[in-house]
């Protein structure tokens, strides 16, 4: 008998270590949400705040490797997407600010 055409399973219940955990329905505003909550963290050193777009990688990355590898992909563009849009209102604020535009 060809084990290929067999229904039959060696792992119990279905369980299959290469299936990744399904996707949560809202995972990307998850990982936005663990974002913005990290730069909570930026209330106890405001003056970090000129620098917040580079100084968010020390906790972005972490986060976005594990959750990468764990198959969490909604919530890491969530992640990535929250890192962006930090960095590029950083970028704008700290060029209007330098420019005497502000």
């Amino acid at each position: 008998m060809d084990d290929k055409n067999s229904n039959w399973s060696s792992e119990p219940y279905g369980y299959s270590p290469h299936n990744p955990p399904p996707e949560d329905r809202f995972g990307t505003l998850k990982g936005m949400l663990i974002v913005a909550g990290c730069h909570l963290f930026w209330f106890l050193f405001p003056v970090a705040y000129i620098i917040i777009g580079l100084a968010q990688l020390v906790y972005v990355i972490p986060f976005a490797i594990y959750f990468y590898k764990n198959g969490r992909t909604n919530m890491f563009n969530g992640i990535l997407i929250g890192a962006a849009i930090t960095f590029l209102l950083n970028a704008a604020c700290f060029g209007l600010f330098f420019s005497g535009n502000f």
